[in-house]
């Protein structure tokens, strides 16, 4: 058939444009695939994690709370000495003895008769009865249950002795039941002592009888 017929030159038309329209979608495809790899390189560069290298603030270079370091040694390299034990009282002194105040040791004397009478033939409580304390014999009531330390002590309760226990009863004499933690004021002890001397069958001269120096109860008081 001659190619100047209608029908070959509408065949060749219909292969033109077929041709047409594969370039075409060919293009888009390669044009689509481009932007693909676009995206995914792009995708890549955004999101790709930084390599680790040296950490800003390493581990071994942030600073450890050390341990309390112990109490260092005193001049000269000698350890410091533990602190002392509490010295013994002064005994009273006269004027302190003569100012004293049988009420106001009355007072005072209220939180030991819990434990303790003060009146003639009353019996014991925790404590022995207290009448006529002063210049007696340690360990001086009949039938009470003293502690051993006080026991064998012997000796007698003097004006001195008697307000030197009652500062510190453990430290006087160690091994006591006594509970009672003590009276640090010394005009305290020498009303307690006035109180005390009134209780008696024969009260003493405070100022007189404070005049005989206090006796250690035993080592620790010394």
């Amino acid at each position: 058939m001659p190619a100047s017929h209608p029908t070959c030159r509408l065949v060749k038309g219909s292969v033109m444009s077929v041709s047409g329209l594969t370039i075409k979608a060919s293009a888009s495809l390669v044009i689509a695939v481009g932007l693909v790899f676009v995206t995914l390189g792009l995708s890549t560069v955004l999101v790709k994690p930084a390599a680790v290298g040296d950490a800003a603030y390493p581990l071994s270079s942030v600073p450890v709370a050390a341990a309390p370091a112990s109490a260092a040694p005193a001049a000269g390299g000698k350890a410091a000495a533990a602190p002392a034990a509490a010295a013994a009282p002064a005994d009273l002194t006269a004027d302190q003895l003569t100012k004293a105040d049988a009420a106001a040791g009355q007072k005072i004397a209220a939180k030991c008769m819990v434990c303790h009478n003060f009146a003639k033939g009353t019996p014991a409580k925790v404590g022995p009865n207290l009448w006529g304390i002063i210049n007696n014999k340690r360990a001086h009531m009949e039938g009470f249950a003293y502690s051993d330390a006080v026991a064998h002590l012997g000796g007698t309760w003097t004006v001195q002795n008697i307000a030197r226990f009652i500062f510190k009863p453990k430290a006087y004499i160690s091994g006591t039941k006594m509970g009672f933690g003590g009276l640090p004021d010394p005009q305290d002890r020498a009303n307690v002592l006035a109180f005390l001397n009134q209780n008696s069958d024969a009260p003493v001269d405070l100022v007189k009888e404070g005049a005989k120096p206090s006796e250690p109860a035993d080592g620790s008081a010394k």
